[in-house]
């Protein structure tokens, strides 16, 4: 348990860290007042928990982190993240107070959770064959007002044979989504 005070974000330094967690799926085993996390030299970092940790509302640092696997944060109060471009992330999950969601060059990337998608303003995906952007960005416009850009890139061929990527690609181009 961390003591209570902090102002300014927590620094996590380790070039052979591996995990960090400061969360935990049960809000009760959580205390702590940390505003934000900012992590320096941790290229070896795979795990970053920090469910339930209601105080964190920034996250920076993570450009060194491309060996990352699993980013844990739903629960925190952080509005935007920056996922190492080409990291080894596979499962992500995200708060509702999230707003920018950029996912570039994430091929093992197959699992996206949030407790909800309301105030997301922008979504931006490339490259990442794992997961079905379309149906992301359709998730969002169903539980976001805010929603105003989205660019998906396809990088590898897409095969839809209901036509239901073509309607929601319809939908963006009219910009009449209801």
């Amino acid at each position: 348990h961390l003591v209570s005070g902090y102002v300014n974000p927590l620094g996590v330094e380790g070039d052979k860290l591996v995990t960090f967690k400061i969360g935990d799926a049960n809000s009760n085993n959580v205390s702590t007042n940390v505003p934000g996390l900012s992590f320096t030299g941790t290229k070896c970092l795979e795990e970053i928990d920090a469910r339930n940790a209601s105080s964190i509302r920034s996250i920076s640092g993570l450009s060194d982190c491309t060996r990352l696997r699993s980013l844990k944060l739903i629960g925190t109060n952080i509005t935007s993240v920056d996922i190492p471009s080409g990291s080894k992330i596979e499962t992500l999950s995200l708060p509702s107070t999230i707003q920018q969601m950029s996912l570039k060059k994430l091929r093992h990337l197959s699992s996206i959770t949030s407790d909800g998608y309301q105030n997301i303003t922008t979504l931006l995906v490339e490259d990442c064959p794992g997961i079905n952007a379309l149906a992301l960005s359709r998730a969002i416009m169903d539980g976001s007002n805010s929603f105003r850009t989205v660019r998906i890139i396809f990088v590898d061929t897409y095969n839809d044979s209901t036509g239901r990527a073509l309607q929601t690609i319809s939908e963006f181009s009219k910009g009449d989504y209801n």
